[in-house]
């Protein structure tokens, strides 16, 4: 919440769905944390929130932008309907610690 805005859904005092704000520069505001609980998907919650929260920022005048793995189709397919569109393809590299124990050579 440091960050930025955070917008949420709660039912029964849960929060079900949720979306974010991240990184911000020269204008640019990422869209961030858009989740559901898998119990609450299909009710468009996802939908409503990052429309909210885009329009937050518009309004401030910045530029909503966001990124998602490319296998994620559910998200990748909301998103282009709420008029976001493919800019980049990016590679990322996942590097973890290795073992307390030396590599034997």
């Amino acid at each position: 919440m440091e960050l930025g805005r955070y917008l949420g859904i709660r039912q029964q005092g849960t929060l079900v769905a949720m979306v974010g704000e991240r990184m911000r520069f020269g204008g640019l505001v990422e869209v961030s944390a858009v989740c559901v609980h898998p119990d609450h998907r299909g009710k468009r919650l996802a939908q409503m929130l990052t429309v909210e929260l885009c329009t937050r920022i518009r309004s401030d005048g910045g530029i909503p932008f966001l990124h998602v793995y490319a296998g994620n189709q559910s998200a990748i397919a909301l998103y282009e309907k709420l008029g976001f569109v493919k800019r980049r393809r990016l590679h990322v590299t996942a590097l973890s610690l290795a073992s307390s124990d030396p590599i034997k050579e």
